[in-house]
């Protein structure tokens, strides 16, 4: 081994060109995965089937238009509650009552 620690004492060097074209490679890749994400968010958005994600803490962090539809409260209202807030809010479940009697 050599001080740089290649068993054949071959020095390698890192050249701009290559750090450049790591750079367009990563770009690319992140290019292809957020074209991706966007096709993925479209579908769901579209989607005929009511989809909500929540995140770790329990939040709702996503919430399509058949979802809209079910429950009568749009998107922008949803994201960010608790799951457990918005399924036992004393408001909505008297707002719901209402709207059934």
């Amino acid at each position: 081994h050599d001080c740089q620690g290649n068993p054949d004492g071959t020095t390698f060097i890192v050249t701009n060109t290559y750090v450049e074209q790591d750079q367009s490679a990563q770009n690319e890749i992140h290019n292809i995965l957020f074209n991706k994400l966007v096709d993925l968010q479209t579908a769901l958005d579209i989607a005929d089937s009511p989809f909500m994600g929540i995140d770790s803490n329990g939040c709702i962090d996503e919430w399509n238009t058949a979802m809209e539809g079910l429950s009568n409260m749009r998107k922008g209202e949803a994201m960010g509650q608790s799951l457990e807030s918005l399924i036992f809010s004393t408001e909505r479940l008297k707002s719901d009552w209402r709207q059934e009697s």
